[in-house]
């Protein structure tokens, strides 16, 4: 039969398991909460990082097309330009020799395709200058986009290492917590266990030690100790404590009554 102390100390052990059991569960909690919210981050930081990438490089093809628009204006203005410049000199040179073609004929001539061929010459030199710095413009604003799209790449490379580097340490940080806490926790446990046997074995010892004859019980282990030094009292060698046959209660009435069987005053 289970006594309070027996209770007790089973009481005391669901105790100490239950809160094994709640830190268990509170450790688990925060580690994911810490997981997610660290994924969450993450998420977060890779999509904001992809969407300045997309702006920038849509900022980039926008900038480059206005500028290759702007310069191929600017060529065929200059073009047109300039072939209307010709083709105006042209006609005045005409216009001039008609008129004083029959003076000087020969000079004229001569005049008219010096003109006309320096005004080609010209007109050649210009045109290649114009293609020059049209090309020129068109390599400056390719190699500032390149420049641009590789800063922009590097750049998301190492948010991107730097934020998963964080996360991993932060990862490792909580399991070492949670497991360090497990070992505490486990320890706590083997030690409160390790007490309650303790306890209890100090308990069983005491109620051994509290009855000569290991008889449990307040009142049993007071009458067998009565009866027990009735019979040294009494000298009644016959009557051995413990042995079969036994009985406290007839002990105590031969002891009082001088061993006549319980007839005796």
């Amino acid at each position: 039969m289970l006594t309070d102390e027996d209770v007790d100390a089973d009481f005391n052990v669901v105790e100490v398991v239950v809160v094994v059991v709640l830190v268990v569960v509170v450790v688990v909690v925060v580690v994911v909460v810490v997981v997610v919210v660290a994924v969450v981050v993450v998420v977060v930081i890779v999509v904001v990082v992809v969407v300045v990438v997309v702006v920038v490089v849509v900022v980039v093809v926008v900038v480059v097309v206005v500028v290759v628009v702007v310069v191929v204006v600017v060529v065929v203005v200059v073009v047109v330009v300039v072939v209307a410049v010709v083709v105006v000199v042209v006609v005045v040179v005409v216009v001039v020799v008609v008129v004083v073609v029959v003076v000087v004929v020969v000079v004229v001539v001569v005049v008219v395709v010096v003109v006309v061929v320096e005004v080609i010459v010209v007109v050649l030199v210009v045109v290649v200058v114009v293609v020059v710095v049209v090309v020129e413009v068109v390599v400056v604003v390719v190699v500032a986009a390149v420049v641009v799209v590789v800063v922009v790449v590097v750049v998301v490379v190492v948010v991107v290492v730097v934020v998963v580097v964080v996360v991993v340490v932060v990862v490792v940080v909580v399991v070492v917590v949670v497991v360090v806490v497990v070992v505490v926790v486990a320890v706590a446990v083997a030690a409160a266990v390790a007490h309650s046997r303790e306890e209890e074995e100090k308990k069983k010892k005491k109620k051994k030690k509290s009855s000569r004859f290991g008889i449990r019980g307040t009142y049993t282990a007071l009458l067998y100790e009565l009866a027990f030094i009735a019979t040294r009292v009494e000298c009644l060698p016959d009557l051995e404590p413990g042995g079969p046959g036994f009985d406290p209660q007839y002990v105590l009435i031969e002891a009082v009554s001088g061993g006549d069987g319980g007839g005796g005053d």
